[in-house]
């Protein structure tokens, strides 16, 4: 067998595991093909600079591209939003400073798809990929919860409503609950409740917005920053409209690309709680 043959069948091998598998590491993929380190990283390269397929910022990890049918397989939406919203999570990094993650609804909490840079050692545990957020807490779930779906919202709280963990019983606070999601909806963006605190060292504060398309939320993007860092209004003031511009750019090359989430769903109207002013109030759990 020439060269060439044996690289391209060596390259097909690695593309029949993806496609088996998920996604892999390069220690996992070197393992599997039984190759030096060196040569295994050469041809993750080249299939990546041929559209092959995609390594992911957060943890280093290499997946088919979201665009290529291998054996019947059929991405979905999600991969191809993820490998759209990379980049722009990677300048959001180098322009803020700080590291911001995109998740998605899984169940009754957020899923952390993509964070950014993964050289980023700033903040020592911060969330990777496959973590997952408090739907009622975080500022992720809280962004995305105020802006999905009448049905979806639902959902959620029918979800949270069966599970026995401590946070979960906020779901049954009705008055909570609409006071939560009018004030999110005025601000245009969520905030971290500040008694929750997800394994981090040292600990964080995180604002969210929601990335909205055909007029309800398919996702949220976070910028995360140590508490001691600076106060959640001067981060607000700092990063905020940056957010903003990242999460506008994302909707609108969602919006034009050939990919499509589930139907929409009119979003629900919602009144004031009573004696609330969304503009400047902040809720707290009523434990």
């Amino acid at each position: 067998m020439s060269g060439d043959v044996r690289a391209l069948a060596r390259g097909l091998s690695i593309v029949g595991m993806l496609t088996d598998r998920g996604c892999m590491s390069l220690a996992e993929l070197q393992q599997a093909v039984d190759l030096p380190k060196p040569t295994v990283l050469r041809m993750m390269r080249t299939l990546e600079s041929c559209g092959w397929v995609y390594r992911r910022q957060g943890d280093g990890r290499y997946q088919l591209k979201a665009d290529l049918n291998v054996r019947g397989r059929t991405p979905n939406f999600f991969d191809h939003l993820t490998e759209l919203v990379a980049p722009h999570l990677e300048e959001l990094q180098l322009r803020n400073g700080w590291p911001s993650a995109i998740g998605i609804r899984d169940g009754n909490k957020m899923l952390i798809l993509e964070t950014g840079d993964q050289n980023n050692n700033r903040i020592g545990g911060y969330r990777s990929i496959g973590k997952r957020a408090d739907m009622l807490w975080s500022a992720m779930g809280r962004a995305y919860m105020a802006f999905c779906a009448p049905e979806e919202q639902d959902e959620i709280l029918f979800s949270l409503k069966r599970s026995r963990h401590p946070r979960s019983r906020l779901a049954w606070s009705e008055s909570w609950l609409q006071q939560l999601v009018v004030e999110t909806r005025a601000r245009g963006y969520g905030i971290k409740d500040p008694r929750y605190i997800p394994p981090c060292d040292p600990p964080l504060e995180a604002i969210a917005v929601p990335v909205r398309l055909r007029g309800y939320a398919i996702a949220a993007i976070n910028i995360a920053w140590p508490h001691t860092a600076m106060p959640e209004c001067e981060a607000i003031r700092r990063y905020l409209p940056v957010l903003r511009d990242t999460v506008r750019q994302i909707e609108e090359e969602v919006a034009s690309a050939l990919i499509a989430p589930p139907s929409p769903a009119p979003m629900r109207p919602l009144r004031h709680a009573a004696g609330t002013s969304a503009a400047n109030s902040t809720v707290r759990p009523p434990l």
